[in-house]
């Protein structure tokens, strides 16, 4: 891969510049020709012209009309500004062909890119002027204004409030230095935004404590302070100011006072009116002009650090107000354009702002190596728990509430997607996702954060690796699925792991490490379990790290964490033994080595090792060496002349890497059935994919894995293409609404097809058709792998012979290289295809694996290992990735094929389960400045815009806008915001209106919502993103009046049982007090006296007259009862002679019903034999 180097200075003069003018030059128009060439230049770039025959270079109306409405955007009348379409004109003519082989040129602080392709793809340069001190615009200083608050003491005797002090590491020019803040929060909050109580009279989670009774904190010790606080009498004055984040809330929750301070009064500024304010795109990044007049041929006339010059039309973009500089959202901007876009989040950033919402669905995260990204406590989710987005300033939890509120609302499974490049902290960004709904969803206590955490912490340390560009680098896709049961709380997690890359455990480059948990377990383990693993038996294990003391005693506490999270998440103690067994056998088998060029004559280089290795297994010595290099002979035979030419090293490899696998897989699956505790009602998913490396600066071509994870990061490229500019243009076509949707002129779909193109002749009878067809690399790779005789470069050849030249290109310093051009033609990305073809080929590993496990002997690798029937072709998947059923399973069959048509399909797989979803939501995680220059620079301009650019982001904003991203069914339309014309118009009753689609028009129309903010189509309503934000505010206040209400009601209905209670402890307490006194005043009398000694004796001769009468009707009771068992005697005397009576007579009556039967059946024999004998007399009658 190229990597980035300084400049030349004799490169300096080869980037065309344009002259500061201090006459007016005649202007020289382009020959008619040449401009012809040009355009059809830029066309074939953007692949317009892609399938067009037209052959005399004319353009199309279509074209010609979409160039002239470009030209257009750039000087329209600045009094009527329109939302997202006054954007100048970046004049594609001469911006895309002014030097090839360049990407966006940086600041000229970091050092510029440099593709390998040839000069037939052309990027975007921003050019050099030779205008001395030609920087960026200067960032108004960070402020927060402060408040005084007046704190009393309360029942408690304390002030309600807690002190916390942390550090956190800042990057200086000198290095790494540790800086503190001391925080001052409430106690107690409620949830929501702050109320104006609070900000005048109280504390908010997050304010940072700058004085106490006038003193500074950052003066006094820690006991000192306390002191302080201690010794203040019934109150205390604080000086607080809050974070950045906490400022916008506060801010668009009513305090005007609390937000930051914006500095107006800027130098570059002043002097320079609002319709003339313009950026300079230059190489050092963008400045600040004013626009002095328009000439011909695209030229204007701009004065600029007090020089006036001459520039194309297309290094102008459009300047906001200075109210914009720290706007929320990039939709609000006026001028919407990439330059103003960038200012925004420089200015955001520099203010400690690293969130910027981009839209209702999408977030921008700027990570930056100068600001740490810090954890937030559960005051904070608070904070943000409940409210509506036009509440919340840009953040994660903002993003978090608004994909919970579409749970609450629609009950609709909703999914998010994470993308950037590798390092950019989307990891971070999941986490504080997923804290916040455990916050906010998760009051039935059935999941917690520190849960799920743990799993992830898990999988993180299995799964996770050092790398050039980041070093805790996630090398395995991530798709975690959060469920809901009917009330919207959270009750289950599912986390799902694909396409591991086991090549760092045995193929890494020098600049890279293995996977973490070998290093936690090389350092973690006591003398005890070193000895058992057999850890004395290797020299040195096969990562070869010379750890300082201090990673030691870290990899040693990480260790334990890890062994912890393993008991916390119901791991056995015999699966944790197994773990460790399994990872020592990869220790052991590495180091063990193989010795042999055939696999199936090859043998172990350490014996000892791998009778170690064996024995944690629990299998005999011959067993291994049998399933490592001899286990392929029972492989299908379709694959066996890539198998018997197998070395020994590469059969250990693979055995290595599959059984990793299935360890990593066996953890997953454990965790899942921990985490996935009930059956959910909806869903909430998660994707994370590794990074890519588009934008990196690396010292080594990328390799297999890496082209693996690039081909990803396309495919969520073409999602997000899909998701906003398809599947708006469906949507409108379908309800029959007119909007049109302005789309890229570039599609990410043709780097991704050069990916996965598939074959669409494959049964054709025609040869040469066949192999002529172009297919992707994906395929090209697959085929060369079981092709007898491939070789590199063989491969390489077959690659550009099936690709398109325009994207694909051939590395002038390698011949086993090729560059890919990647993210929308904004970099190049050198790939080296060593050894490619031994990592894709098919291995056996799988099925020696196999019986290991089945006839293992050891309890701690059965209780850990579930050994399911392998699916038919599941052998033919590459070796270095873990593929999981439960996404295979989700949608319904699997796939045939080699490892790319597994990796591909199982890829669209999980695409199609993302795309089900009701909404799709998308963080783009922007790097600010490149990590591996090392310098201390805000952001590069260059690189965010390239970002930019490769992520289509302005373009889907522009889109949404000229729109409608809203969209609502009548009926649910209907039924949630009917109550508005209730409410304010009684006499209006939308009961009568039968059809929807006519009560929602009415709706608007007494809401005063124009037409052009929405649209009805056949069965849903379009709307604006500002709409449903204005309604739903006044529905809150609608809704809230009845709240109140209702409250109001409940509230009188208690305190009416409460009176009523009160009114009979009243009577109580009434009686008993007139009770008292009466006893009071009887207690003394000698009457009462003798008639409370007496009354005791009187009850005994009460009860012995008591006790007579009780005896007399006992006695009366016994006679009648005797009287009455004669009597019942006498009855069942009589019942049985009438029951002796019944059955005689019944006897009877059945004899004589039996003589009947007798005497019917001996006359209905009689009867025939007479008719016998008369048939017979008149037979002879008649003879004679």
């Amino acid at each position: 891969m190229w990597h980035r180097q300084k400049k030349p200075q004799n490169e300096e003069n080869s980037v065309p510049t344009v002259p500061v003018k201090h006459s007016q030059p005649p202007a020289i128009p382009p020959k008619s020709g040449e401009k012809k060439s040009i355009t059809k230049r830029i066309l074939k770039f953007s692949g317009l012209t892609s399938n067009n025959n037209n052959s005399d270079g004319k353009l199309s109306s279509s074209e010609l009309k979409r160039l002239e409405e470009t030209k257009n955007r750039l000087f329209k009348s600045p009094k009527s500004p329109t939302k997202g379409s006054d954007e100048p004109l970046r004049s594609p003519l001469k911006t895309l062909t002014t030097s090839p082989n360049l990407i966006s040129q940086p600041s000229s602080s970091s050092t510029s890119p440099r593709s390998d392709m040839s000069s037939d793809v052309t990027y975007v340069l921003p050019k050099t002027f030779n205008i001395p001190n030609l920087s960026l615009p200067a960032l108004a200083s960070v402020q927060v204004k402060a408040r005084d608050v007046v704190l009393h003491r309360n029942v408690a005797g304390d002030f309600g409030f807690t002190i916390r002090r942390i550090q956190y590491p800042i990057t200086t020019e000198n290095g790494t230095e540790m800086s503190h803040l001391i925080f001052a929060e409430p106690v107690d909050h409620l949830n929501g935004p702050p109320r104006p109580g609070d900000l005048l009279n109280g504390l908010l989670p997050g304010d940072q404590l700058l004085e106490v009774e006038g003193y500074d904190v950052n003066k006094l010790k820690r006991d000192d302070l306390l002191k302080l606080i201690q010794e203040a009498g019934q109150s205390i004055r604080l000086r607080v100011q809050v974070v950045p984040e906490l400022a916008e809330l506060a801010s668009k929750s009513g305090g005007d006072e609390l937000h930051l301070i914006s500095n107006v009064k800027d130098a570059d500024i002043s002097g320079i009116s609002e319709d003339k304010r313009y950026w300079l795109i230059h190489s050092n990044g963008y400045s600040l002009v004013e626009l002095l007049a328009q000439q011909e041929d695209g030229l204007v006339k701009i004065n600029v650090s007090g020089q006036e010059m001459t520039v194309d039309a297309s290094d102008l973009d459009k300047a906001n107000p200075v109210q914009f500089d720290r706007a929320n959202d990039i939709v609000a901007l006026r001028n919407l354009n990439e330059t103003s876009a960038i200012h925004l989040l420089r200015n955001r950033l520099g203010s400690g702002l690293q969130y910027t919402a981009a839209g209702v669905r999408n977030l921008v995260y700027l990570a930056s190596q100068t600001q740490e990204t810090k954890g937030f406590n559960q005051d904070l989710i608070r904070m943000f728990k409940g409210c509506r987005r036009s509440q919340l300033p840009a953040h994660i939890f903002t993003m978090a509430q608004q994909v919970y509120r579409q749970i609450q609302i629609t009950s609709k499974p909703q999914a998010v997607i994470l993308n950037g490049a590798s390092g950019t902290g989307k990891s971070q960004q999941i986490r504080s996702f997923i804290e916040f709904l455990c916050g906010s969803a998760g009051w039935t206590k059935k999941l917690t954060y520190e849960e799920i955490s743990l799993a992830i912490g898990i999988l993180e340390a299995f799964g996770n690796c050092s790398t050039e560009l980041n070093q805790n680098s996630s090398r395995f896709v991530q798709y975690i699925t959060l469920g809901f049961d009917t009330t919207s709380a959270l009750n289950s997690a599912r986390i799902q792991t694909l396409f591991l890359d086991l090549e760092k455990i045995t193929s890494r480059k020098p600049t890279e490490s293995t996977f973490h948990i070998f290093y936690y377990l090389w350092e973690g383990v006591d003398s005890t379990t070193f000895d058992s693993l057999g850890f004395s038996l290797i020299d040195r294990p096969f990562f070869e790290e010379n750890l300082s003391e201090t990673d030691r005693i870290a990899a040693k506490e990480a260790f334990q964490r890890v062994l912890e999270a393993f008991r916390s998440l119901n791991f056995t103690q015999n699966q944790i033994e197994g773990v460790q067994k399994v990872l020592a056998s990869i220790l052991h088998l590495l180091y063990s080595g193989a010795q042999g060029n055939l696999a199936t004559k090859s043998a172990f280089t350490r014996h000892s090792n791998a009778e170690k290795a064996a024995d944690l297994l629990g299998i005999s010595y011959e067993q291994l060496n049998l399933a490592v290099f001899k286990g392929s002979q029972n492989f299908d035979s379709s694959s066996r002349y890539n198998l018997v030419n197998q070395s020994g090293h590469e059969a250990l490899v693979s055995f290595v890497q599959v059984l990793y696998s299935e360890l990593f897989s066996a953890i997953s699956t454990q965790i899942n059935k921990y985490l996935n505790k009930q059956s959910p009602f909806t869903t909430i998913s998660l994707l994370d994919v590794p990074g890519s490396t588009f934008h990196a600066n690396v010292s080594e071509p990328a390799d297999l894995s890496d082209f693996t994870y690039n081909y990803f990061n396309e495919r969520i490229s073409e999602l997000f293409y899909k998701v906003s500019f398809k599947n708006p243009v469906e949507l409108y076509q379908r309800e029959k609404v007119d909007v049109e949707v302005e789309k890229p002129l570039s599609n990410p779909g043709h780097v991704t097809r050069l990916f996965d193109r598939k074959q669409q002749l494959l049964n054709s009878a025609d040869v040469d058709r066949r192999s002529e067809e172009p297919r992707g690399i994906f395929y090209v790779l697959e085929e060369e792998s079981v092709f007898p005789g491939a070789n590199e470069q063989s491969l390489i050849e077959r690659i550009f012979m099936h690709t398109e030249e325009r994207l694909v290109k051939r590395s002038p310093k390698d011949r086993l290289q090729f560059c890919v051009a990647h993210a929308m033609n904004q970099c190049t990305v050198s790939y080296k295809v060593t050894d490619w073809l031994k990592k894709v080929k098919p291995t056996g590993a799988m099925l020696s694996l196999s019986q290991v496990l089945q006839n293992t002997a050891s309890e701690s690798i059965r209780d850990l290992f579930t050994v399911p029937g392998l699916k038919e072709g599941s052998f033919k998947l590459r070796r270095a990735t873990q593929s999981v059923n439960e996404i295979v399973a989700s949608v319904g069959g699997g796939s045939f094929g080699g490892y790319f048509t597994a990796l591909t399909s199982q890829f669209d797989q999980l695409i199609s389960l993302i795309e089900r979803s009701d909404r799709i939501h998308f963080i783009h995680c922007l790097q600010s400045a490149d990590t591996q220059m090392h310098r201390t620079e805000l952001l590069d301009v260059g690189l965010v815009r390239a970002q930019l650019r490769a992520g289509l982001l302005i373009e889907s904003i522009r889109s949404s806008n000229r729109g409608y991203p809203e969209r609502m069914p009548f009926r649910d339309f209907r039924r949630r915001f009917q109550c508005l014309v209730k409410e304010n118009y009684s006499s209006v009753s939308l009961s009568d209106t039968l059809d929807d689609r006519s009560a929602v028009k009415k709706i608007f129309e007494k809401m005063q919502i124009f037409e052009h903010r929405y649209r009805l189509g056949i069965s849903q309503v379009l709307v604006r993103s500002d709409v449903v934000a204005e309604l739903e505010e006044k529905r809150d206040l609608c809704l809230s009046g009845v709240i109140e209400a209702f409250q109001r009601e409940c509230r009188l209905h208690l305190s009416r049982r409460w009176l009523e209670k009160r009114r009979i402890q009243e009577q109580a307490v009434t009686c008993l007090q007139r009770n008292l006194s009466q006893y009071l005043k009887l207690k003394d009398w000698q009457w009462w006296k003798l008639f409370v000694r007496v009354t005791p004796l009187l009850g005994v001769a009460r009860a012995d007259e008591n006790e007579k009468q009780w005896k007399l009707q006992i006695q009366k009771l016994e006679g009648q009862n005797s009287e009455l068992k004669q009597s019942r005697n006498q009855l069942d005397e009589q019942v049985k002679d009438i029951e002796n009576l019944l059955k005689v007579e019944c006897q009877t009556n059945q004899n004589l019903a039996n003589s009947l039967e007798r005497e019917a059946a001996l006359r209905v024999r009689l009867d025939g034999e007479l008719r016998h004998l008369k048939n017979k007399l008149n037979f002879i009658g008649g003879l004679l």
